[in-house]
This record gives structure tokens, sequence and C-alpha cells, in this order.
């Protein structure tokens, strides 16, 4: 790898950073420096970079901990593609912290960064999403009940409720497809 030219423009975002007159001038700065990191982010680093930043986010100063957001994003803007295999780990990750982040601008952040690992690679994310308890609306779907087998997911349009319908390959039909709503 030639780091040479990168080198040299984290040198300048470095001395950016130092010299921000205020904190819109250091979130740009830093988010400069987060895509020049990610050209050379290593994929299999991405929970562990995940885990990280979120943890930062909770314990940092709010100037910082917005900053760890915007890298988050950044990383998953710019290596979500090679990160699929990493999906499930990474959106339990995000899944677990949304209880202990209560600043609305936090959260915001967390909820992005699923958005964006969802614009690279949805089924996964849908699927992951899905595979943790999520909370619902009781009165509707008394007992969800959801193929382990299954990854694809669908909102019922046949009633008037949200509901999701499955298809389990594995089943004894699987071109039934039935709503959950309906027992």
């Amino acid at each position: 790898m030639n780091l040479g030219s990168a080198e040299e423009e984290l040198r300048c975002l470095h001395e950016e950073l130092t010299a921000a007159p205020d904190p819109e001038a250091l979130f740009q700065a830093s988010s400069k420096m987060a895509r020049v990191v990610s050209e050379y982010f290593p994929p299999e680093q991405a929970t562990a970079f995940i885990e990280a930043t979120v943890e930062s986010m909770l314990s940092a100063s709010p100037t910082c901990a917005t900053a760890a957001g915007l890298w988050m994003k950044v990383i998953l803007k710019e290596c979500g593609d090679a990160m699929l295999d990493k999906v499930p780990a990474i959106v339990d990750i995000i899944y677990s912290h949304m209880a202990t982040i209560q600043e609305g601008s936090l959260r915001q952040f967390l909820l992005e960064a699923v958005s964006i690992l969802a614009h690279h690679h949805l089924e996964a994310v849908i699927s992951s999403l899905l595979s943790n308890h999520l909370p619902m609306d009781r009165q509707h779907v008394p007992s969800l009940r959801w193929c382990q087998h299954s990854s694809r997911a669908k909102l019922c349009r046949s009633c008037s409720q949200s509901c999701f319908l499955f298809s389990c390959s594995r089943s004894a039909e699987p071109q039934d497809k039935r709503c959950l709503c309906q027992g």
C-alpha cells in the first residue's frame, strides 16, 4: 500500500482538528479523516470497530460521542459492501446498546448505522433484526412465531395490520405463506 498521500492528508486533517474553531468544523475534519481511513479499513475488524465506537459514544463527551457516531456512519457507508458476514454481529452490537443510549442524537446515529448497513445488505439486516426480540404491539400479535430457517420477511398486504409473513423452505409446505396475525 502506498500510504504517502493518505498520511499527508491525515496530517493536514489532524491540524484542522486541533485548530477547529467550532464543533461543526471539528465534525467536518473528523468525517474527512474517517473517509481517508476507510480506504484502508480491514472489514474483518468491523465488529471490533463498531463495538469500540458505540462504547465510546457511551463514555465520551458529547462532542467526542458525535464524532464517534460520524466515524461509524462513514466507515459503514464506505466499507459496508465488504461486511456481509459481519452483519449479524454488527446488528447485535447496535441493538444491545439501544437501551443504554438515551440521548436522542446518539440513538439517531445507531438507527442511521442500521439503515446504512441495510442499504448494503438488506436481507441480512432484516434477518438479524428479526432474530432479536423486537418490541411489538402485543394486542395485535400475542405470540409472534418466526421460523428459524427463514431469511425473508414481508409485510402482510392482505390485512390492514402490519404483520409479518414467513415462508420456510424447510417446512413440509415450502410455498405456504401465512399471516401471523391470523394465528
